[in-house]
């Protein structure tokens, strides 16, 4: 291998590794962090059952841009906050913060991992399918 060639593989791979670089640190991932399933997440999603008594039950969630409140049968009334804080392909890692429950106090934020399903129009919480009842529109 003469020494041109030598230079110019070495010269092409460090423009590679410049350019991949420079990518990586202004690309548009950085630009728009969280996007993919955000919108896909506002509304209401609820999760019915029976328990071992026949007893029917349930549990909804309900997101907006940035609140979130979930009731559920028999009563368990929380609201309070949200953010994403990590976003990967279709799973969301939720803060919960500010929450405000009757029946628990919650000093530090709480997390919770969703887990999106878009072609069946569903949301997995805590290994239970959640189904939307309806959307919210931004205003």
């Amino acid at each position: 291998m003469t020494n041109a060639i030598f230079y110019t593989l070495l010269f092409m791979y460090l423009l590679f590794t410049v350019v991949a670089l420079f990518y990586y640190l202004s690309g548009p991932a950085k630009k728009m962090p969280f996007q993919l399933n955000n919108e896909f997440l506002r509304g209401t999603w609820e999760h019915r059952n029976v328990d071992t008594q026949g007893q029917p039950w349930f549990i909804r969630y309900a997101f907006t841009d940035t609140d979130f409140v979930i009731t559920a049968q028999p009563p368990l009334p929380i609201q309070g906050k949200y953010k994403m804080v990590n976003e990967i392909e279709n799973l969301l890692a939720l803060e919960f913060y500010h929450i405000t429950s009757a029946q628990t106090d919650y000093r530090h934020p709480q997390h919770l991992q969703v887990s999106i399903d878009r072609r069946d129009n569903t949301l997995t919480i805590d290994n239970r399918t959640y189904h939307r009842v309806n959307t919210t529109q931004n205003s």
